[in-house]
């Protein structure tokens, strides 16, 4: 079983009326068009119908037709008028997006020049106690270690002088 395959009314309204449809479903064809919001191809409707009537003497069907025709030439300006919104809206959010991709991508870049600022700071006072950790060390080494102390002290103390010079 295929898929039926549904289409946009204006190109449903065009394909009947260009069949030939009889003067009575013509009639409720045109009720339709009157009562129908048609977003796209009322020009092409608006040149079915007159090929459709051009062969009519009747005023009555003339009317009739002009009276859709400047109903359809009102939706197309309306339709136009939507699309051409749409545009400078999507224009208008598109710049404010490009805005507000700007405006964080600076704020990331002050943010990381103030960690920058920051780990300098930080590693000059990490220098700083280096400094004051070897002229501390200095100090030890010159110094004489009185023989109170235990082998066992003398060691530890040693490896915590190893691990001041490694920096740890």
């Amino acid at each position: 079983m295929s898929k039926k395959q549904y289409r946009p009314f204006h190109e449903v309204a065009l394909s009947k009326i260009k069949a030939g449809l009889s003067i009575t479903d013509m009639e409720f064809l045109m009720s339709l068009i009157s009562d129908t919001k048609i977003p796209k191809g009322q020009s092409e409707i608006i040149e079915a119908l007159e090929e459709y009537f051009k062969d009519y003497e009747s005023e009555e069907w003339k009317k009739e037709v002009t009276k859709i025709s400047a109903n359809l030439l009102k939706q197309k300006e309306i339709a136009e008028a939507e699309v051409a919104e749409k545009r400078v809206t999507k224009e208008n959010v598109s710049e404010q997006t490009s805005k507000d991709q700007s405006d964080r991508i600076q704020k990331m870049c002050d943010r990381v020049k103030v960690m920058i600022r920051l780990t300098e700071t930080f590693k000059a006072g990490l220098t700083q106690r280096n400094e004051e950790l070897n002229l501390i060390l200095e100090e030890v080494k010159k110094m004489e270690i009185p023989e109170v102390v235990t082998q066992e002290e003398k060691e530890a103390l040693e490896a915590d002088t190893r691990m001041i010079e490694k920096g740890y």
